[in-house]
């Protein structure tokens, strides 16, 4: 028994043996098939992957022209493009176009942030100029005098240690320069950089330094023997040629020289349209009758100007080409209503606001019919500021007219005037017959609650943000 046993045992071992044997060749041997079989699929599909890729890239690297097939006496031209690549460079095309106006819009949305930001930054420091002021410096402000009545003495033609001392007691807003400030060009430039100078360490802000430079007949500087400068003609002239880029070369010229001598306005141009032959007040002097020809014109002489950065003035609001009388001497009136001189007088005004201009100056023009006053526009507050302001949309510096004409020193002192003019919304005081009586009225005015010093603050932030404008000045020292 033990034998068979254990011989049983060894032969059923064996056999397991040789089956564990058997069944393992047999693996191998179709794991070796199947790799075979494997690696001739992969050589089969390569070769077709290769004659796929090369198929292809002849296909696209080949440049094809349209060809021409000759049937019966006819061209047929055979498409070269397909349809799928039209689409796809279209696509292409659009998506360049987008990215182009993203970018500038980017752009664009930047520069306005920045613009922005530096103007709410020059509305803080105003703001806070006009809150630190004293009160008697805000009402000097206000002024634009000639060198005589800063100084006190007969003639000026520099600005030395007295300007500078008598600026100290009193710094106004603005000089104005006549012809007897004129003397040769170095001192003159010398003379407005004192000016400035002086200015600037008051009162941190440059001085508005202005001048009569509207060409031909009158020209401060144009017309002084001792200054080598540019011929402009008169703009009656240059309107009867009605060609408008004339104007915006006579504007461009002056704005030229003047900026030269650093002075940084004009009372020019004369945007009156001459409409009454009996004036001959403004004849020569403006761009003509045609009501829309001297509007194009006067927004011309603005850019001309202004690109110099010699600030424009339009004169004389509401329109002193329809009076006859000469308000140097006594009141001068129109006989128009508000309707007709909205279409004739007004139109070069609006033209000139729209064009950018800094100043306009008001003129001593009674218009009854159209204002129901028997009062210059220069007190009126429906010409000021229901009409230049709220009507015209004009948001530069108010500027009167000359306050020492005969139209005003026969009727109001100085400091009626004076009071009278900022009531009704200008904001600048030009040439008071009586400088120190008007300063004092309007100062005691404020003090003793006739005028808002609230009214006088409006005013301030509008002449303060020209004068930023003109930081850093286009000065040649």
């Amino acid at each position: 028994m033990r034998k068979y046993g254990m011989r049983g045992r060894k032969t059923v071992r064996k056999k397991r043996g040789t089956d564990i044997y058997t069944r393992r060749r047999r693996e191998k041997i179709f794991r070796k098939a199947a790799v075979k079989v494997c690696i001739g699929l992969l050589a089969v599909l390569a070769v077709v992957i290769t004659v796929a890729a090369v198929m292809w890239l002849r296909g696209a690297g080949k440049k094809e022209e349209p060809q021409t097939e000759s049937k019966s006496g006819t061209e047929t031209v055979k498409e070269t493009e397909t349809e799928p690549q039209k689409e796809s460079q279209t696509e292409t095309k659009a998506e360049t176009e987008r990215e182009k106006e993203t970018k500038k819009e980017t752009e664009t949305e930047t520069e306005t942030e920045t613009e922005s930001e530096s103007e709410d930054g020059a509305e803080k420091e105003i703001q806070a100029l006009i809150d630190w002021m004293p009160l008697e410096d805000k009402v000097a402000q206000l002024f634009m005098v000639t060198p005589e009545a800063l100084t006190g003495y007969d003639q000026v033609t520099r600005a030395g240690t007295a300007t500078r001392q008598a600026y100290e007691k009193m710094p106004v807003g603005g000089i104005v320069l006549m012809e007897q400030n004129l003397s040769e060009p170095e001192e003159l430039k010398t003379m407005v950089s004192n000016l400035h100078s002086y200015s600037r360490e008051r009162t941190g802000l440059p001085l508005l330094i202005g001048i009569d430079e509207e060409g031909g007949t009158v020209a401060r500087i144009g017309n002084h023997e001792d200054f080598d400068v540019p011929d402009v003609e008169d703009m009656a002239d240059v309107g009867k040629g009605k060609d408008v880029s004339k104007a915006y070369e006579a504007g461009s010229v002056l704005g030229e020289y003047l900026s030269d001598f650093g002075i940084d306005v004009d009372f020019a141009p004369v945007a009156d349209v001459w409409w009454n032959s009996d004036n001959t007040v403004v004849e020569k002097r403006s761009f003509g009758s045609d009501p829309e020809l001297v509007a194009q014109m006067t927004a011309e002489a603005v850019k001309g100007l202004q690109e110099h950065g010699v600030s424009a003035t339009l004169k004389h609001f509401p329109g002193h080409g329809g009076t006859s009388k000469d308000s140097h001497d006594e009141i001068a009136s129109v006989s128009e209503t508000i309707q007709e001189m909205d279409k004739k007088d007004l139109v070069p005004f609006k033209a000139g606001i729209e064009a950018g201009a800094d100043q306009v100056m008001i003129g001593h023009i009674c218009t009854p019919k159209a204002s129901d006053e028997d009062i210059p526009a220069t007190f009126s507050y429906f010409w000021v500021t229901e009409v230049l302001r709220a009507y015209l949309g004009f948001e530069g510096v108010a500027i009167t007219d000359a306050l020492n004409m005969g139209a005003i020193t026969q009727k109001y002192t100085s400091a009626e005037a004076s009071i009278k003019a900022l009531e009704a919304g200008a904001d600048m005081l030009l040439m008071p017959e009586n400088f120190e009586e008007a300063y004092q009225g309007v100062l005691e005015a404020v003090k003793d609650g006739t005028l808002k010093e609230a009214r006088v603050d409006e005013s301030l932030a509008r002449i303060f943000r020209l004068k930023y404008k003109k930081i850093p000045q286009r000065l040649p020292f």
